[in-house]
């Protein structure tokens, strides 16, 4: 026989376990009143009980998994997720990905689900950001972590203090790297496209501070297309 058993935090997400495999049983009285009459050909139960600090894990003829929370549970459920930890998965994030999860869904994969695109590109997703909601939108810094790139949009995440200061990241990043990383230009230029985003106050300190002349007519030129294009 084989149990899992789901600690007391489990208990909100009664209706989404139906979705395990094995017999679900919610609390030790249900638990001891099945035993009563019990099926011959059932072997998998799974028991939501708030009792299960005094649980050990098991195995042998009867083995028994004890599930503490809700990270554990997708750790264990879903491939990839082994580089999950309460820092960059947030309780928030956890209850998003239990659904997935509990279908067996692999990570990566959640995540494009998640943010409901088949292929994960930085401009395309900021392209959306104001109407991405604000839990989904840690996601794509978990994605990045797990593959980062070489991009000006993987930069600008890494960069930002916050999630809420990406956009701001992105307007004003450009002037730290486009020396070392002028092939990156081309990806601001579409961001800030995208995004619709006017150059504020700050930019324009950043353009004076900028000593080549060339380099302040190409970023004025840019913004007058900018100006056109948001009319």
């Amino acid at each position: 026989m084989n149990l899992m058993i789901l600690s007391g935090v489990f208990e909100k997400y009664v209706a989404k376990l139906d979705a395990l495999q094995g017999n679900l049983k919610i609390g030790l009285q249900d638990w001891f009143d099945y035993w009563t009459n019990p099926s011959a050909d059932q072997e998998n139960f799974v028991l939501l009980t708030k009792r299960c600090n005094s649980i050990v894990t098991t195995n042998g003829n009867v083995s028994i998994h004890v599930v503490a929370d809700t990270l554990a549970f997708i750790k264990e459920h879903m491939p990839g997720a082994e580089i999950l930890t309460e820092d960059n998965c947030t309780a928030d994030m956890q209850n998003i990905l239990l659904d997935y999860a509990l279908k067996g869904m692999a990570l990566d994969t959640a995540l494009l689900k998640v943010l409901n695109v088949s292929i994960f590109s930085g401009v395309d997703i900021m392209e959306k950001w104001k109407n991405i909601p604000e839990s989904h939108k840690q996601f794509v810094e978990l994605w990045l972590n797990m593959h980062p790139e070489d991009s000006y949009t993987n930069h600008c995440f890494r960069n930002a203090r916050n999630i809420g200061e990406i956009p701001d990241a992105i307007m004003l990043e450009i002037f730290n790297v486009r020396q070392d990383k002028p092939e990156w230009v081309d990806e601001y230029h579409q961001l800030m496209s995208v995004m619709a985003t006017e150059p504020d106050e700050r930019f324009f300190d950043e353009l004076d501070k900028t000593p080549v002349y060339e380099t302040r007519l190409d970023f004025v030129i840019w913004i007058v297309s900018i100006s056109i294009h948001l009319q």
